[in-house]
């Protein structure tokens, strides 16, 4: 009810540690509309905004797909869509003659268990601090737990390794990984590398694929060039920047048209480079320089 409600998380948790009126009602059974029934373990109002907020700083959920889940697990059947090459979930078109009839087909498929996973951020605090100042250590504290919740996703999503936690893009076997040029100097991106990157993705991913980088590549992407050398190929006698990595008006970045997202989540430059397309995880790519 209204009059159960909080102005902020400070204010939430002082409540608790006062056992303030505001939190009880009459007990019928464990439930979460009652404070000893495990309700104070609930606060809707402050979890909705702490997991608003870290999807605002994350760098996969916001592209990822919403499957709504009624239970703590749920089966979802699906095209298998993990070799190409075959046909789409081993289907393809015939050629059939006027009058004749259609060869059958039957689509492979396969199942997603999705089983529910409970995130906490739980930070003890002492009575002096709530009473204190209970509206500022709420903010304070609300945003470190929205960054403290988004840096944990990243990493889970990114580099998971699907024991407990999800399964991360740099760990899953539908992972691509393209080799880096032949001589090339460490810690350095060519367009080749870009090229050869974007060449692995399936063709049909292209359209809603995005970039992940570490913020240690933008300074090799700002600097990125294509060099020219004589007929001999034996000496370099020029250079042009080419023109697809920019940065927009609102301040964020493309490459190739697509957008590049910067998480510290990646590994530091030298390491991998992603190329994913932001939908469920059976049909990410990503690519390696």
């Amino acid at each position: 009810s209204a009059s159960r409600e909080f102005s902020d998380l400070g204010s939430f948790a002082k409540a608790v540690f006062e056992r303030n009126p505001r939190l009880f009602n009459a007990a019928t059974g464990m439930g979460e509309g009652v404070g000893q029934d495990g309700g104070f373990y609930v606060p809707v109002q402050f979890y909705a905004g702490l997991m608003d907020g870290s999807l605002q700083q994350e760098a996969i959920r916001p592209g990822a797909t919403v499957i709504p889940m009624t239970s703590s697990q749920v089966n979802i059947p699906m095209f298998d869509l993990s070799n190409r090459s075959t046909g789409i979930a081993t289907m393809e078109g015939k050629l059939t003659a006027e009058g004749a009839t259609g060869t059958t087909q039957k689509a492979k498929v396969r199942e997603i268990n999705l089983v529910a996973k409970k995130i906490s951020v739980l930070v003890p605090s002492s009575i002096e601090l709530l009473q204190d100042a209970p509206q500022l250590f709420g903010g304070l504290l609300q945003t470190a737990m929205q960054e403290a919740l988004a840096q944990t996703l990243d990493s889970w999503f990114i580099s998971g390794n699907g024991a407990g936690v999800p399964l991360g893009i740099l760990s899953a076997p539908c992972t691509v990984s393209q080799a880096k040029d032949a001589s090339q100097v460490a810690a350095t991106i060519t367009p080749t590398n870009i090229a050869n990157m974007i060449s692995r993705l399936a063709a049909g991913s292209w359209s809603k694929a995005q970039w992940i980088v570490s913020p240690s590549a933008l300074a090799a992407l700002f600097t990125i060039k294509t060099t020219v050398t004589n007929v001999a190929g034996t000496e370099n006698v020029g250079g042009f920047a080419p023109e697809f990595f920019s940065v927009l008006p609102d301040g964020k970045f493309s490459l190739c048209g697509r957008p590049l997202i910067v998480s510290d989540r990646c590994a530091w430059h030298g390491g991998r480079h992603h190329a994913v397309r932001p939908e469920p995880v059976h049909d990410r790519h990503q690519a390696e320089r």
